[in-house]
């Protein structure tokens, strides 16, 4: 017994000591800044703040009392929402908080409405969908903006998704765009509990990251073995996450409809930006048509953008602080009308 005592002992010490390093070190990272939610698998810690570093930037974030990402400004009852739904490029943990693009969009609408940020790192259209129906107060919408990153969106509708390197997700299986099954979150299992409480400690993120580029590494053995057998799958798979995709954001205009508010995609795809293949924005673009859902595709814009500067951190591919600057001027400019600013 006095021998298990002490093996358990000099683990907790070097727990102890591995943390103060991690807190301490070159090789800071920051904690989880999520948690387990029943009905999106996760979702932003509550009244939060902490630190995101990488290579090219050490930055401070923050979220409220509901888990968005802080405002700065101050809220006004008496205002309509602005909505704003997207992954890591609109929760934005790496961007000064004044310059995060509902902050910037705020000024641009001289305080006209209130600009809410419900974006989140490792969501997809079907966790945001679920966001909108459960973390957002409806009554007070104005207008719903949702950024679709076409080719990661699109991998985000597969079945295969279900576990993100975070959280399980919430994820929909559309046979039309009326009926679809749920497939709710894992429930908050021990395994569960036990991630919200290493998500506390600065050595989780490297457990985390450690296990996926392991996983990752072996899924690409296994897929080099069967690569025939993966081609065919993928072309399968690409019609099945088209399917859902549309079958989203049909449910997104249907949500809309029902609480009288407007409901607008942003759009922008990394084969226009890099390879001028348009292909994919046009296919999502006849879906918006077909729904009479108001668009607008950045991806020309961010491609114009990128001729005369960086629009992303050298050591990350997310957009900095100066993209979202601009960002937010030109949708102000091309997607609100004049009696709404």
């Amino acid at each position: 017994m006095k021998k298990i005592f002490s093996i358990f002992f000099v683990l907790g010490i070097s727990l102890i000591v591995f943390e103060f390093f991690l807190g301490y070190s070159p090789f800071k990272r920051g904690i989880s800044p999520v948690e387990y939610n029943p009905n999106i698998g996760m979702w932003h810690k509550k009244n939060f703040t902490n630190v995101l570093i990488k290579e090219c930037f050490s930055n401070q974030y923050s979220f409220d009392e509901k888990g968005r990402v802080n405002n700065n400004y101050i809220y006004d009852k008496k205002k309509k929402d602005i909505i704003i739904l997207g992954d890591s490029y609109i929760d934005a943990l790496m961007v000064k908080n004044k310059n995060i693009i509902h902050n910037r969009l705020y000024s641009e609408l001289n305080g006209s409405f209130n600009v809410l940020n419900y974006g989140l790192t490792g969501s997809g259209p079907m966790q945001q969908l679920s966001i909108l129906n459960h973390e957002v107060n409806l009554t007070k919408v104005k207008r719903v903006i949702q950024f679709i990153y076409l080719e990661d969106d699109l991998g985000d509708c597969d079945p295969q998704k279900f576990n993100g390197s975070n959280r399980p997700k919430v994820f929909m299986e559309f046979s039309t765009l009326e009926k679809f099954k749920l497939h709710k979150p894992a429930a908050y299992s021990i395994k569960e509990k036990i991630r919200d409480v290493l998500g506390n400690f600065e050595f989780y993120s490297y457990l985390n990251k450690t296990w996926f580029y392991y996983k990752s590494f072996f899924d690409e053995v296994e897929m080099t073995d069967q690569k025939k057998d993966f081609n065919i799958t993928t072309m399968q798979n690409e019609e099945f996450r088209w399917k859902q995709l549309e079958g989203t954001i049909y449910q997104m205009k249907k949500v809309a409809i029902e609480n009288t508010f407007q409901y607008n995609v942003i759009l922008f795809s990394h084969d226009e930006i890099t390879f001028d293949n348009k292909e994919r924005s046009l296919r999502l673009e006849n879906i918006l048509h077909t729904h009479n859902i108001s668009f607008l595709n950045i991806s020309i814009f961010l491609k114009k953008l990128a001729k005369n500067r960086n629009i992303s951190y050298s050591c990350d591919t997310h957009w900095n602080d100066s993209t979202h600057v601009s960002l937010a001027e030109y949708i102000k400019d091309k997607l609100f009308k004049m009696k709404e600013r």
